[in-house]
């Protein structure tokens, strides 16, 4: 049906003509929850969306989400409580498109996200400027906690000899955290990329002293098909996974003062090990120009780069068949940026995210 401006599509008849008879005060403008959240968004917007959570998680007892088994029973509905609206608009502009998201939420729903601490420069200074795409964050506060009882009856099973899991891993886990992914390039090795997680340490001794039984404990499962050495790459000592004693490094892990980082393939090594930081990349520094200066959370993708590794990939007449038909439509991407703002959550309950995409000229 078409009226007022514009055109809505149902399979009611009856919605249609609520749709166009609906009075303006009790119409979705008039509600205290969108006003509030539309007025925080920037203006200008190509388009803005908004949900209400609040109807969304009354959703919990209804005929359908029983019907559909433990989809009413779940974490989804009880993480909803207290969460009041979401909003986004999306924005265009020269050097590309940008997404504004927020959450509202009474504010002691959200009281374990209120302290979340603005990444610190030290775990972008440990992502390496080569890299594909990277996530960055503060691990939430009794995660690991929350690991460890969930393990219930599996715990005796993943633990054995003298491997304590609370006492030698999750002890000593900080909670700034950071996963990267790189490129093979020429060392290509049996992976088509490299990656590697770094982790503050809260006791870089009791790190290592949970590492290296770990280690002894695969090397005890997997046998003669693995071995362990120590090798110095960039004057760093290594533990090296190498597959038999002349194949090819499949990761390993070190730990400094900062850290612990594991790395997997030749490529994670390397690039985990030495690597000019992602602050000096110029695609990583268009992107982020847009976002908050200081995030308590941080994604990005070099959509270029992954595009090349994904091309590279594919048989001669599968890349000639990309440069026709894929090419064209995706070559002007560059780069991808993610964030959560700093405070995540404000005195009022509002969580900000935004997002941005960068296009080559």
């Amino acid at each position: 049906a078409a009226g007022k401006g514009f055109v809505a599509f149902s399979s009611s008849k009856p919605l249609l003509e609520s749709v166009f008879g609906r009075k303006p005060r009790r119409s979705l403008a008039a509600t205290p929850e969108f006003r509030y959240l539309t007025g925080k968004l920037p203006p200008g917007g190509l388009a803005e969306v908004y949900i209400d959570l609040r109807f969304v998680s009354s959703l919990k007892n209804t005929r359908t989400t029983r019907a559909a088994g433990r989809l009413g029973d779940s974490e989804f509905f009880s993480k909803l409580q207290g969460w009041k609206g979401l909003a986004g608009s999306l924005r265009a502009e020269d050097s590309g498109l940008g997404l504004e998201m927020l959450m509202h939420s009474d504010p002691m729903a959200v009281a374990e996200f209120a302290d979340s601490p603005p990444l610190s420069q030290a775990v972008l200074d440990g992502v390496s400027a080569n890299a594909l795409g990277f996530m960055a964050f503060h691990v939430p506060r009794g995660f690991y906690e929350e690991i460890l009882s969930g393990l219930g009856d599996s715990l005796a099973a993943l633990e054995g000899g003298d491997i304590d899991l609370g006492r030698d891993v999750f002890s000593w886990l900080g909670g700034e955290v950071s996963l990267v992914v790189v490129p093979a390039g020429a060392t290509r090795g049996i992976f088509p990329v490299g990656a590697y997680f770094s982790v503050a340490t809260t006791q870089p001794s009791a790190a290592a002293t949970g590492m290296r039984k770990l280690s002894e404990a695969a090397a005890d499962l997997l046998g003669p098909e693995v071995v362990f050495e120590i090798r110095s790459i960039a004057g760093k000592d290594w533990t090296v996974l190498r597959s038999g004693e002349s194949g090819p490094a499949l990761g390993g892990y070190a730990i400094d003062p900062s850290g612990l980082r594991v790395a997997l393939g030749q490529a994670g090594l390397e690039e985990a090990a030495s690597h000019s930081a992602i602050t000096s990349a110029t695609s990583y520094r268009a992107v982020v120009a847009h976002l908050s200066p200081r995030s308590t959370s941080l994604a990005y993708v070099d959509v270029a780069g992954s595009l090349g590794v994904a091309r590279r990939l594919l048989k001669p007449a599968e890349q000639a068949e990309w440069d026709e038909e894929i090419g064209p439509v995706l070559g002007k991407l560059d780069a991808l940026a993610v964030s959560g703002a700093f405070p995540l959550v404000d005195k009022d309950g509002l969580m900000r995210m935004s997002a941005f995409l960068t296009v080559k000229p």
